[in-house]
């Protein structure tokens, strides 16, 4: 398993004190949980589709790692 640190980017605090993981986070994680995470890029927002392939819920090493000039051009108008 791939360890990694929580950077600031990587999660925020809500109006209610919850910590919610970013976009770039759950990329940097490779793979779905199915827990229904806000900012989910594997399609499943906050609604959990109990009928989803439990593949899905695994490490998936087929998804390529983004460059950081990638992550600078999708992150660019990011606002904390």
């Amino acid at each position: 398993m791939t360890e990694f640190k929580l950077e600031k980017e990587d999660y925020y605090l809500d109006e209610n004190g919850n910590m919610v993981f970013t976009e770039l986070f759950l990329r940097k994680r490779k793979f779905c949980c199915k827990s229904g995470c806000r900012h989910c890029p594997y399609g499943f927002g906050t609604e959990v589709d109990e009928n989803t392939p439990t593949e899905l819920m695994q490490p998936d090493n087929t998804i390529a790692e983004p460059s950081a000039d990638d992550l600078l051009e999708i992150y660019k108008d990011f606002e904390n």
